[in-house]
């Protein structure tokens, strides 16, 4: 038999290792119920990525919506926003869980806030999702100006070079 067939195989097993590894890692948590019966928790908490540009001049700027599938919008439903700049920078609408910046973010200073969020059920006072977080990342408008660290610089450019060759 000819061994060189079986030698990419043996070869990328060690390199896959760790992503085996991660995936048996990365399971869905599980919980015991008394019966012994294993159910998986269900994530109920909708949400896209968040972006907020730098240096926004509004004083309440929509970010986004953090919203459980639970939420049938009868009222009954508490958001709160918890973290750095949560309640200072960043407010949340109790009852529709929409997100605003309230001040002016400068990217060079901090360019991500990471925060939690929790729903409470207002008729029992109990959290209806486990905690959750979730990242808020600053976008950057290019206000500062290019700084050249090593001047002078030297270049030659060949008569006639087309447009936009990098020698």
């Amino acid at each position: 038999m000819n061994c060189w067939l079986l030698l990419p195989f043996m070869l990328g097993i060690p390199l896959l290792w760790p992503c085996i590894i991660a995936a048996e890692n990365s399971k869905t948590e599980e919980v015991r119920h008394p019966a012994g019966s294993r159910l998986r928790i269900r994530r109920g908490w909708m949400w896209n990525q968040f972006f907020v540009p730098e240096e926004m001049n509004k004083t309440r700027h929509h970010i986004g919506q953090l919203r459980s599938d639970l939420d049938n919008g009868n009222n009954s439903f508490q958001y709160k926003l918890l973290g750095v700049g949560a309640e200072s920078l960043f407010v949340i609408d109790e009852r529709t869980g929409d997100i605003y910046a309230v001040q002016k973010l400068d990217r060079e200073e901090r360019s991500l806030y990471t925060l939690r969020a929790q729903v409470i059920d207002t008729t029992t006072g109990r959290a209806v999702e486990p905690e959750s977080e979730f990242v808020i990342r600053v976008s950057d408008i290019n206000d500062n100006e290019p700084k050249f660290l090593d001047e002078p610089y030297e270049a030659i450019v060949p008569e006639m070079s087309p447009e936009g060759i990098a020698y």
